[in-house]
């Protein structure tokens, strides 16, 4: 099982492949990060239109005691 830490690592590694002058297709970073080029483009719009905060893992669930 993959950890929300690591999801969280993947997301911004791949918003950092983008950002390259020249950029890697979108096509490319999916495949170096093994998703779908579609995760890769909904992770792109999601930062595009909330920042890297948007991006960011967040806690699910019930608080702890």
């Amino acid at each position: 099982m993959i950890c929300i830490y690591e999801l969280e690592r993947r997301r911004l590694q791949a918003l950092e492949l983008l950002a390259k002058s020249p950029p890697p297709s979108q096509s490319e970073v999916a495949k170096q990060l093994a998703v779908a080029r579609e995760t890769v483009c909904r992770w792109k719009r999601i930062s595009d239109e909330g920042g890297l905060e948007a991006i960011r893992a967040k806690r699910r669930g019930r608080p702890a005691r």
